[in-house]
């Protein structure tokens, strides 16, 4: 039997598999990390080396042989994490549902068992690859049989294991016996480590001959092995792997088997594990018999008279590039019910032939016949840029034309997914969609916010077991890859039409999960109008002073080049800032400065933030540096960054994302104005940079105190209440409480560390961490912290209720009902659950806030179109909004947005929104 066995030790897998990954919970909050960590190294296992012949090895329990032998054998290892211990039987079904024996057997450990089936396929004449990483195994390593660490990707065979021992396999039992093992508890002899235990075996050939020898060793190693010669030997036996174990396996049952596919895409789906069923589980479960390119004229006015009666059509579109304002529409796919799917290229420039106009009795089919006479019609086959269009494709003005009454048509009901994208994209193009209803990935999004991605692929996977075309597979890799224009019209086809089909299907699935979840009112009443709000904001974009960003960008360098001279004078010579090596070797083995975070001789000193924080106090060289890198970001994150990303009108356009955040809130990027410092004075000069265009004037509009506003609302604390209804500061009012002072009384400092206080007992914060942003002794802030929550009791009791709350459901909901799940809540695993217990306190609090600036910006957009201002919201940051408004319409535009801000969801406590304006927006704060 020359065939080739591979074991795999899965108590290994196990461990490491939990280790590797940290944190991983399925959509409903169970534990995944071991599991999902398993289940990837199982996968790189059968992918890489395809076997043939395979069983997974598991240990049963703890009692063994050798806990007989020796009572302590392994008493000092910890128990098994619960979170852990709650994986093994999901585990085990995996690999049952991979189709793979599982080999166990009560009184023996894994080990045992591997040597024991190793031996036997060797003498019938195979090979064996044991998977582990366990160096005890070495011992049994032969010229049939090799380790395989697949983590490590290293293989052992007897060369590698005299390498790592210095003898041969049969004498690694030797070794073990005179050094131990204290992960095992096995004794060994005391005072003799593994490198002594090697040069001894090496010189006397053998644990026996040793013991037997043990006068001729000097000092007190040879006055050890002398004492514990017993113990020495009853240590090699607890270390040698028992190869006869009596277990019975035939041969055939260890023969591979394909997995059950349906099994595993049902456990991969409820783990949440959909990168996976992508990898593994799913198929292209869609015909494309139905998929049909439109080609002539008379196929696009059919294609049009059937979307004009249509009650709703889903539609994607192909375009050159990602950038929906720059790139250019390639082909419109287009679905009106399942399995059915139009695409209309408009512009391709692939030299593959096309597909010749269909017979009337194939209206939509394809043809394998070359069409010769494809630019014989005026409408097909226009000459454009690079030489001209590929035939096949009618013109770009005739298509848009025809579909622009449809597409405008607000009775007719739009399905698309990432539906922003594609609305800008047919904007640029001439188009202007009306009747958006619904996205798909909006819709994904409201069932399960911390869900890790709503991509098409994924939910394709999760929801039809379909994988879908990649556009790897169409377009190529690397420096093959071709742009989406230049793919055949038939490839394209079946590409494109498959998104709009799966569209379609996937809204078809997640609406009436939408309406049972009762998140209906928030897909259709706040996020599919606000996806259209935010189409307007991105493509509009903000004015940038492009020449201040330069004059910003010189200072910001003329200031590192100071910082940098100072630096290298007070270092004692020059060297590079930017390189930790040589920054490490200045600050600690130069200037000799103590740090917590040494990490000399792995990869370095470490020169972090967090540790030049800590050692400004004292040097001077590490506040610099601080100084200097803080310049460093803020000329290449936006100074300059942000010049390169303006259009040439001077405006930068940021993308704003509905389906990112677990608490509702919106998020920005390429680039971020989210995130743009107001911390520092130079920080803050960087938004002096967004100005209004000359006639005009930039509106800051902000929601003071909005998270505990929201908190006082949903919990009725009388405190919060009686302070926000009397219009007090709420900061001032805590200090002045926990202080015993009168308001009058209350210093900034003071107020400031109220502002902690506030925020961070609310949001769970230890005294640990509260005395060390406040800069208290730890006492103190407990203080501070058990008289805060006896003051505010009702606010503490509704906090309590949302951990309960959590704890029933696995969910937590916001002011407006968007259901926020919170993984881990039931974790086994103290710090997760910690964790999860504060997401719970957190996501009521800022989910809610997210849906009233949310609800503001559809009141302020209506009121703006109702009272036919030309104003403009061109941004949202977290609790603030900002207008570019005309200096005729300020007035009425700082009554409509304080109206339709402080209005925006009733509360039982004033929204009071704080606004200023200028010429541009730091003058707005």
């Amino acid at each position: 039997m020359n065939t080739t066995l591979y074991l795999i030790d899965g108590s290994s897998y196990l461990y490491r598999a939990y280790f590797a990954i940290k944190r991983l919970s399925s959509p409903s909050g169970f534990p995944t990390n071991a599991i999902y960590g398993f289940t990837q190294m199982l996968l790189k296992l059968l992918k890489d080396y395809k076997p043939e012949h395979l069983a997974m090895v598991f240990d049963v329990g703890r009692v063994t042989f050798r806990t007989e032998l020796y009572p302590a054998y392994k008493a000092n290892r910890e128990e098994m994490p619960a979170d852990l211990r709650q994986q093994l039987e999901p585990i085990r079904d995996l690999v049952r549902a991979f189709n793979i024996p599982v080999v166990e057997l009560a009184g023996y450990e894994a080990d045992d068992l591997i040597g024991t089936l190793a031996a036997r396929w060797e003498a019938s004449g195979g090979t064996v690859v044991v998977v582990t990483g366990d160096k005890d195994l070495m011992q049994i390593v032969t010229g049939r049989t090799t380790l395989l660490d697949t983590m490590k990707n290293t293989a052992s065979d007897i060369p590698q294991v005299q390498e790592r021992f210095g003898v041969g396999p049969e004498k690694v039992i030797d070794i073990l016996g005179l050094a131990g093992d204290s992960s095992d508890n096995i004794p060994g002899v005391p005072g003799i480590g593994e490198k002594t235990a090697i040069k001894l075996i090496q010189q006397f050939g053998s644990l026996d001959a040793l013991l037997e020898r043990a006068a001729e060793v000097p000092g007190k190693t040879g006055e050890k092995l002398r004492e514990f010669a017993e113990q020495a030997r009853l240590s090699r036996r607890l270390a040698t792997i028992v190869r006869d174990v009596p277990y019975d396996l035939n041969p055939e049952e260890l023969a591979a088997r394909e997995p059950d596919t349906a099994r595993l895409h049902e456990l991969f789906s409820e783990y949440g594990f959909f990168s996976l069923i992508k990898e593994l589980t799913a198929r292209a479960t869609l015909q494309s018999d139905r998929y049909h390119c439109v080609q002539t004229p008379e196929q696009l006015e059919r294609l049009v008279t059937r979307l004009e009666e249509a009650p709703a059509f889903a539609f994607d579109t192909e375009t050159t590039g990602l950038d929906p304002r720059t790139a250019s529409l390639v082909g419109i796919s287009i679905a009106l019910e399942p399995h059915e799917a139009f695409y209309i290229p408009v512009g391709h420039r692939s030299p593959l032939p096309a597909s010749p106009p269909p017979g009337e009795g194939d209206l939509f089919a394809f043809s394998e016949q070359r069409n010769d006479d494809a630019d014989s019609s005026p409408q097909r086959g226009e000459v454009g840029r690079g030489g001209g269009l590929s035939p096949g494709q009618l013109s770009r003005d005739l298509v848009l034309d025809r579909l622009r009454p449809v597409f405008g048509n607000p009775s007719v009901r739009k399905v698309g997914q990432n539906l922003k994208f594609d609305l800008q994209v047919l904007d640029t193009a001439g188009i202007e969609v009306q009747g958006s209803w619904c996205d798909t990935m909006l819709c994904s999004y409201l069932l399960n916010p911390s869900r890790g991605g709503h991509g098409l692929d994924a939910l394709a996977q999760e929801h039809l077991n379909h994988r879908m075309i990649s556009y790897d597979e169409v377009t190529g890799t690397g420096r093959n890859r071709i742009n989406f224009s230049e793919v055949g019209l038939e490839e394209a086809t079946r590409y494109a039409c498959e998104d709009a089909d799966v569209t379609w299907l996937i809204h078809e699935k997640l609406l009436p999960m939408v309406r049972e979840a009762g998140q209906e009112e928030l897909l259709f009443g706040l996020e599919m109008p606000l996806m259209a709000i935010l189409t307007r904001m991105e493509r509009y974009g903000v004015l940038l002073d492009r020449e201040f960003l330069g004059r910003l960008s010189e200072d910001f360098g003329s200031q590192m080049a100071r910082l940098e001279t100072q630096i290298h004078e007070l270092a004692g010579g020059p060297f590079n800032l930017n390189s930790p090596k040589q920054l490490g070797e200045v600050l600690f083995e130069k200037l000799g400065l103590a740090t917590a975070k040494k990490t000399k001789g792995k990869t370095g000193w470490s020169t972090d933030n967090e540790v030049l924080t800590s050692l400004a106090e004292e040097h001077e060289i590490p506040r610099l540096l601080l100084e200097y890198r803080g310049l460093a970001k803020l000329k290449s994150t936006y100074a300059d960054a942000l010049v390169r990303l303006a259009d040439d009108s001077g405006r930068v356009h940021t993308s704003y994302n509905q389906a990112v955040t677990s608490t509702g809130r919106l998020s920005s990027s390429d680039p971020n104005l989210q995130n743009i410092p107001i911390r520092t004075e130079e920080g803050r000069r960087i938004r002096e940079a967004f100005i209004a265009p000359a006639g005009s004037v930039i509106l800051a509009a902000d929601y003071s105190q909005v998270e505990l506003r929201v908190l006082a609302h949903l919990s009725s604390d009388p405190v919060f209440c009686q302070a926000f209804g009397n219009d007090e500061d709420i900061h001032t009012r805590t200090a002045s409480e926990i202080f015993g002072l009168f308001p009058e009384m209350v210093t900034s400092e003071m107020r400031r560390q109220a502002k902690t206080i506030n925020f961070g007992v609310i949001y769970g914060q230890g005294a640990f961490s509260l005395a060390k942003q406040l800069g208290v002794a730890r006492n103190v802030a407990e203080k501070f912290i058990a008289a805060y929550k006896e003051r505010h009791s009702g606010a503490m009791g509704f906090l309590d209720r949302c951990v309960q709350q959590a704890r029933e459901q696995g969910y937590v909901t916001t002011i407006l009902g968007r259901k926020l799940p919170i993984a881990d809540i039931a974790s086994a695993n103290h710090n997760l659950r910690s964790f999860a217990e504060r997401n719970a306190i957190n996501y009521p609090i800022q989910g809610s806030a997210a849906d009233i600036i949310k609800q503001a910006m559809l009141g302020v957009e209506r009121a703006i179109a109702a009272e036919g201002l030309q104003s403009r919201l061109i941004m949202q940051v977290h609790d603030e909004l900002v207008f570019e408004v005309p200096e005729g319409e300020l007035a009425a535009m700082k009554v409509l947005v304080e109206r339709e801000m402080s209005q925006a969801v009733p509360l039982q406590v004033p929204l009071k929104v704080d606004m200023n304006f200028g010429k541009n927006w730091s003058e707005a704060h």
